[in-house]
Parts: C-alpha cells; sequence; structure tokens
C-alpha cells in the first residue's frame, strides 16, 4: 500500500510510465534513500530518458528497503572511519564520494553548519540521525507540495524571462511567454477546418509502452532544384492516439523538414490532417487521435537548406582499382554503395526486398525493374530468396563497373546524391517512427513513390487555412497568404476568372534564403487556383531575421 501512495503521489495524472526524477522522488516517499551509484546501476538498461511502469518502481524498492534504525547505525559507523563516534567533514567527503555521491565542500560545509548543534566541527550520532530525518521530511514536503499544486492546477513559480534573441525576433526583445520551442515541434490541426491555432506537440511521457513501427527514408534534391522523399501509407483499423516522427540523421547534408498526416477516403480522394510545423534544429511531430482509415504520411523539405550543388569538386576519386587482373570497386566506391543499401534498406533488415530496389532504381533509371531482371540477379547473386544482401548488392555493382564507361558509372551515384568526390551532398537521412499507444490496431506501414500531387496539395492547404491573408489589388479577387514564424511560406490565390501575373519582391528582407532561390519572384497563377511563392529561412541560424515581401499585379 505503501508503494502504491507513493506512485500516486508522484503520478497524480496516472501515466502509466513516470521519469527518473519522479523514480527517485517515489523512492524518497516511501521511506528509502537510493544513492546515485543504486540509481545509475537499476536505470542504466532503460537509457538515458527511459520511463519506469510501476512494477519497475517495485522492483527498485526491493532492491533498496527503508531505512531502519539499526541501518541508520551502521550508516553512522561505515561514515566514522576512524571509530571515534563523531563523523568529520573528510570522513563524509571520503565515503559519499566511495559510494558514488559527489559534493562539493561548500555543501559539506552548509549541511555539517546546519546540524553541527555543538559547533565541534564533526557530527556525533544524534546530530547525524537529526540531519537524515530533516532531509526525508523535506523530500517529502516537496514532494506532496508538488502533488496538491497538481490537483489546486497552481502554478510553480515562474523562471526569470529570457531575453535570449530568437529567430525572427528583434533586437531587445524578450521571448513571449509560451514561445520555447517544444520537445518535438509543434502540431497544427485543420479539424476544424477553420482553426488557425498552433498546438505544442509533446512526446508522450509514456511512449516507451506505444507500439512502434519504423521505416527510413531520406530526402534529395531532384533535377529541378525541389527535394523529393519516401512517402508512406499505414492502416489504422480502430480509434487510436498515434504518435508520428521523423528523426533526422545529422551526418549528412542538412535539411529542415516538416510532416503532414492526409486521410485516404474510398474513392482515393486525400483529406489533410495535421501537419507540424519545424526548422533545421527540430524533428517534425504529429500527436493526434484518429479515427479508423487508410492514411497516407508525406515527410517534406523546403528546398531552403537542402539546395542543388553549385558544382562539382575539382577531383574525383577513382571508383575501380585492378585486383588480379580485373577491375574491381575502390574502397570508396564500396563505401558509398554500402550508405546507398543502407539508405534504401528501409526496413532496416539486411537485404533489399524488390519495393526497396525499385525505389532505389526510380531514382537512378527512372523505372521500375522487370521480373525477369530481379529473379536473374537474386538467383545470381544473393544467397536469401528474393532479396539482395549487401554482398550481392557490391558483387552486382562491380558487374556493373566493368561493363559500364567511367561517367556512366558516376552517373549513377550522381542520380543517387553524390558528387564526383562520392560525398553524398544532395541528400538528408531520416528515419519514420510510428508509434500507436494500442497493440495491433496500427498495421501495413509500407513506403511508396514520392506523391506530388498529394504533397502540394497538403502544403498549400496548411498554408491557407493558418496563414495570414492579404489583398493584393482591391477588387481583382488576388490575395497572397503569409504563414509561420520559423519558415515563413508564402502564397497567391486567384479568385477571379483570368490568369494573373504576379510578382513577389522580398529583397528588403533581412537575413533570408528562399527556396525559389531568388528574392523576387514572378509567378503566374492560373483562374480560380493558388500558385505557391515560395518558403522563407534564416541565411544564418544564429543571427535575428526578418521576411518583408511586396507584391504587385504586373
Amino acid at each position: 500500500e505503501e508503494l502504491k501512495l507513493a506512485w500516486v503521489v508522484v503520478n497524480p495524472e496516472g501515466a502509466r510510465a513516470i521519469s527518473r526524477k519522479q523514480l527517485l522522488d517515489a523512492a524518497h516517499f516511501s521511506g528509502r534513500n537510493p544513492s546515485r551509484k543504486n540509481m545509475q546501476d537499476f536505470c542504466q538498461p532503460f537509457g538515458p530518458d527511459g520511463l519506469y511502469t510501476f512494477d519497475d518502481f517495485v522492483k527498485l524498492c526491493l532492491k533498496i528497503p527503508p531505512t531502519t534504525l539499526s541501518e541508520l547505525l551502521n550508516a553512522f559507523e561505515l561514515m566514522d572511519v576512524n571509530g571515534d563516534g563523531k563523523i568529520s567533514r573528510q570522513e563524509m567527503n571520503l565515503v559519499l564520494g566511495k559510494h558514488g555521491e559527489h559534493m562539493t565542500e561548500k555543501e559539506i560545509d552548509e549541511i555539517c553548519s546546519e546540524f553541527d548543534k555543538s559547533g565541534d566541527g564533526e557530527l556525533d550520532f544524534k546530530e547525524f540521525g537529526n540531519m537524515m530525518a530533516s532531509l526525508c521530511d523535506e523530500i517529502h514536503s516537496a514532494t506532496v507540495r508538488q502533488r496538491l499544486l497538481q490537483q489546486l492546477k497552481l502554478p510553480e513559480p515562474a523562471p526569470p524571462p529570457q531575453t535570449s534573441l530568437q529567430p525572427g525576433s528583434q533586437p531587445g526583445q524578450a521571448a513571449k511567454p509560451g514561445q520555447s520551442r517544444p520537445r518535438r515541434g509543434s502540431i497544427t490541426s485543420l479539424r476544424p477546418p477553420s482553426s488557425t491555432e498552433t498546438q505544442e506537440c509533446h512526446e508522450p511521457v509514456d511512449l516507451k509502452l506505444w507500439t512502434c513501427d519504423r521505416l527510413r527514408g531520406s530526402f534529395q534534391v531532384s533535377a529541378d532544384g525541389g527535394v523529393t522523399s519516401e512517402h508512406y501509407t499505414f492502416t489504422l483499423t480502430e480509434p487510436c492516439e498515434v504518435y508520428l516522427s521523423v528523426r533526422m540523421r545529422r551526418e549528412h547534408a542538412e535539411a529542415d523538414a516538416a510532416l503532414f498526416l492526409v486521410q485516404i477516403d474510398a474513392d482515393g480522394y486525400t483529406e489533410l490532417v495535421a501537419f507540424s510545423h519545424q526548422h533545421v534544429h527540430a524533428d517534425p511531430a504529429i500527436h493526434q487521435h484518429l479515427a479508423p482509415g487508410n492514411y497516407l504520411v508525406l515527410p517534406w523539405s523546403s528546398s531552403c537548406r537542402l539546395r542543388k550543388r553549385a558544382e562539382q569538386p575539382k577531383r574525383g576519386v577513382a571508383l575501380a582499382e585492378t585486383e588480379g587482373g580485373e577491375q574491381v570497386l575502390s574502397e570508396k566506391a564500396k563505401a558509398a554503395l554500402g550508405e546507398v543499401f543502407q539508405r534504401f534498406d528501409l526496413d532496416g533488415t539486411g537485404a533489399l526486398k524488390r519495393p526497396e530496389y525499385d525505389l532505389m532504381l526510380l531514382r537512378t533509371e527512372g523505372e521500375a525493374c522487370d521480373d525477369e531482371t530481379w529473379e536473374f540477379m537474386t538467383e545470381t547473386f544473393s544467397d536469401r530468396k528474393d532479396q539482395l544482401t549487401l554482398p550481392a548488392f557490391l558483387g552486382m555493382y562491380t558487374q556493373v563497373l566493368r561493363a559500364a564507361e567511367d561517367d556512366g558509372f558516376y552517373n549513377n551515384f550522381d542520380a543517387l546524391g553524390y558528387n564526383r568526390a562520392l560525398v553524398l551532398d544532395e541528400v538528408s537521412c531520416f528515419t519514420l517512427f510510428c508509434f500507436a499507444a494500442k497493440k495491433k490496431v496500427l498495421t501495413g506501414l509500407k513506403a511508396r513513390l514520392y506523391e506530388k500531387k498529394a504533397l502540394d496539395g497538403a502544403v498549400e492547404r496548411s498554408i491557407i487555412n493558418n496563414g495570414k491573408k492579404e489583398v493584393i489589388v482591391s477588387g481583382l479577387n488576388l490575395y497572397v497568404h503569409r504563414c509561420g514564424e520559423l519558415r515563413v511560406s508564402l502564397l497567391l490565390e486567384n479568385r477571379s476568372k483570368m490568369a494573373a501575373t504576379i510578382v513577389v519582391d522580398l529583397r528588403n528582407s533581412i537575413n533570408v534564403r528562399t527556396s525559389a532561390g531568388s528574392l523576387r519572384i514572378t509567378v503566374t497563377v492560373p483562374p480560380r487556383s493558388e500558385a505557391l511563392v515560395c518558403h522563407c529561412m534564416p541565411d544564418d541560424l544564429t543571427q535575428p531575421w526578418s521576411v518583408k515581401h511586396t507584391v504587385s499585379a504586373s
């Protein structure tokens, strides 16, 4: 019963799992005093951000029973190293250090001064007992106080206001309350469609207990300078809380990212359900309660940061070397192909399945592999049925190398985002995580080819539903929509019966780069339609920035 009470005190919301700090508070409330070493040993298997269930709490408490008088005496004798019946500052520091508790001399002096009633600079048994009782009372009082604050919905005392400059704010302007960036980003719900409120998207506290599917993916610069990626589908068999997250791999080229979620109806039409709003230093996420149905997950990058290379390196690397009189792949070519293999091994099984290989081939050749070629490759090179392992993949490309001209083989790497030095400079890799609060309700997570029409529609709808609308020329039914703070998006809307050519001038902006690569952009908008102008981000993320636009009809 005492353990249940301690669990409720630190977990008044009734979450299925608690943090490491809450676990320590619960142990203290139950009359236990685990050392730092106790906590480190117990929590190490859970990782730095681990969560702990009630069963985990019980296991910890079984390892560390409540403190008794005899144990208190044993602790005193342990700290009384020279056996003179008193604990000096030096003895306390020595014993605490051996047991994983590291305190500064100032902290030890403060403790000893508070409880050393005799004033001799040391603690006798009674003074030591008073110190331990006082510490337990402080822990108990602080925990109960926090619980009361939560039940009464009273805020903890606010920290002093921060004055650090955020991108987009002006010098001398303090950050407004609520502007701090959430851990995994923000979400804007589009139900109802008129909503323009942005809600914070926090990672669920008990996420470790949810079911999870994951697939790899990558953003890549396309021939026209845009950015493409894999898109994903899944089915939800019953209503469920879902958390979707794209976690970027920072070792490759830099890219900003966002995430769009659309529902697919029986006729194949899509409706935007939710989207995340992010910039380059945060991973986008969506936390939403979803109805049963089929869904399309659309990772997206704006082309503000991930861009087409300006030029090739002056010196390339050799793709081949001679071994035993035959051409073989060079070490750098092998390493690059190993990266390619891992990138398209979307489910991380160590082998490429037919759909994964097709996604790669669509990038390099523009068409999927035919049945006869796939059967020949897997039977000739691979030891896994209907799959390509890494040795098989490298063996196959060794044959391609021997049959191709140098430029032809380089073109394969170029189509996959590599420059002539075999540096992956036009690709940014990520992993998509799909969490569901219920078991066996999120099924069929699959990657598919880039859906440009669906993605463009989702991006445009998010800007219109959540942006600020301005009239371009009164009476002409021409409008510009501006949306976002960390990344500003501009979209034109033409409600007239005639096409309109619009000039958007951003040259008065400060520290801005655009997805269009220019600060003066001309766009022709067909009648009764919308057209995206560009997305804007800071050129230097450490400096203030502002987007100033003027719009005119030519």
